[in-house]
């Protein structure tokens, strides 16, 4: 039975009831599978500079990444804790999960039981937002800007909701690129709206105008600060821009392998996984099609914007694209399921079954989730551990050593020697000098013991004020 589109004027009441329940039971959720991470987070080393308030290290993501929004958040006269960065990131997800899923299906439509919180749950633990979530510091502004914009689409009028576009598809850009394709997918995917494609086209031209504000404005602020109309990409992402058919021919193989990607990511890294939940999005998007075409133009819209613009950026620069910029994907494939569940559901057996398979990818993802966060959490406490050994009355500390000798680095992935001095100065309060990639610096260094790494256990000594710590050797184990 397909679901029935009411009027647009839902009664407000029943609305907050909505939202509130699927809030509260989403966010629930989201403790559960986040517990591991709550009272020590992970941060990654290019995060760390929210923590630790340096502006002049992340200064430069303005420039290579148009990130203006975020480094503005960054010069405030406090810093929040991780811990308490983590929750607000998680209940300013939460808000922008529950709202989308209430505005998608308000409360005049008849649809199952359990709908929207089925949808606000496939939200909240999109694969892409598990990724992303390792970044909490950094996009904490741009989350609670899509809160806000939630709230705004659910409970303002949607005239008011859609000129909003002007202030907050901005505020994404500059906060995260592909935060206005969330923005957009809530617009349209909707179930109790008129449309028609003049609306669509509307739609559709203030989100243009509005992008190009957000883009426009970054340009200037870069040109103002840096001299640079434009985002200059990062020499460690090594673009190659086309200037031939050699190089088109080279970057369709970055194309194809972002595509790959996304597979992977929905699966967890699992072929068959990702291909399954791939096949199955592929078949309601049939469904709906057939059900409502303009409902499925209206839907898709982002999806074609979105990772059309992405896969001309990756087929233009020849920069690999992170899958955890395409989370809107999902928002829509999930629209797209709950709908085509209602219109296949021609009975409680048919419907129960199909929503246990949906439930069977929650509870794969929640598990998938709260498993890599008690991996990440083995890094954790080695550092800490390792941090327990500098004494108080240290004033900074030399690390010698490669730091995937430390245990949990591997399986964390730490990227960058940033990752273990910016972790050591945040448990230690102690400014921290990695020699295996700042050896100029530690020239002068004379620790009270041999610092080649040479032996299978970690040494530790103080001297002078100095805390020395040398690694094991990379051939052993640690």
């Amino acid at each position: 039975m397909p679901p029935r589109a009411a009027p647009v004027d839902t009664f407000l009441a029943s609305k907050t009831g909505l939202f509130a329940v699927t809030f509260g039971l989403t966010f629930a959720l989201l403790l559960a599978v986040y517990w591991a991470n709550l009272p020590d987070p992970f941060v990654r080393h290019d995060d760390f500079p929210f923590v630790l308030g340096m502006p002049e290290v992340y200064y430069e993501k303005t420039l290579n990444e148009g990130r203006w929004l975020n480094y503005l958040f960054l010069v405030k006269p406090f810093l929040v804790p991780p811990a308490v960065g983590m929750l607000l990131y998680l209940v300013a997800w939460s808000v922008f999960a529950a709202a989308f899923a209430v505005h998608s299906f308000g409360p005049k439509v008849d649809i199952f039981p359990g709908a929207r919180l089925l949808l606000a749950f496939l939200i909240a633990l999109t694969p892409q937002m598990f990724e992303i979530g390792q970044w909490f510091n950094t996009i904490l502004p741009g989350t609670w800007v899509l809160a806000v914009f939630g709230l705004v689409c659910l409970f303002a009028p949607r005239r008011i909701a859609i000129f909003s576009m002007l202030i907050f598809v901005p505020l994404g850009f500059s906060a995260y690129n592909t935060f206005p394709f969330y923005m957009l997918a809530m617009l349209l995917c909707r179930l109790d709206q008129d449309r028609s494609l003049r609306d669509l086209a509307s739609v559709l031209a203030l989100f243009v105008v509005s992008f190009a504000i957000g883009m426009y404005g970054t340009y200037a602020l870069n040109w103002y600060a840096h001299g640079v109309f434009g985002i200059e990409e990062a020499e460690w992402r090594r673009p190659n821009y086309v200037e031939s058919l050699s190089d088109l021919g080279e970057n369709a193989g970055v194309l194809v392998h972002f595509l790959a990607n996304l597979l992977y990511a929905y699966g967890f890294n699992s072929k068959l996984a990702g291909f399954l939940i791939f096949a199955v999005s592929t078949l309601s998007v049939l469904v709906l099609l057939r059900y409502d075409r303009m409902l499925t133009l209206y839907a898709f819209c982002p999806v074609v914007l979105g990772l059309g613009l992405l896969s001309g950026y990756a087929l233009m620069t020849g920069i690999n694209v992170p899958v955890r910029a395409t989370a809107f994907l999902w928002f829509v494939a999930s629209f797209s399921l709950i709908v085509s569940m209602q219109i296949l559901s021609v009975s409680l057996l048919s419907r129960a079954v199909l929503g246990m398979l949906l439930f069977a990818v929650l509870a794969f993802w929640a598990y998938r989730e709260n498993w890599s966060f008690r991996l990440l959490q083995v890094w954790q406490a080695s550092t800490y551990s390792l941090s327990q050994r500098v004494p108080a009355e240290s004033e900074r500390i030399v690390v010698f050593g490669h730091m995937a000798m430390i245990d949990g680095a591997a399986i964390a992935g730490i990227q960058s020697f940033n990752g273990l001095g910016y972790r050591l100065r945040y448990l230690t309060g102690k400014p921290t000098v990695t020699c295996w990639t700042e050896e100029t610096r530690c020239s002068g260094e004379t620790p009270p013991f041999d610092p080649m790494p040479r032996h299978g256990s970690t040494e530790i000594a103080t001297e002078n004020g100095v805390t020395y710590i040398r690694l094991p050797a990379l051939d052993r184990v640690p």
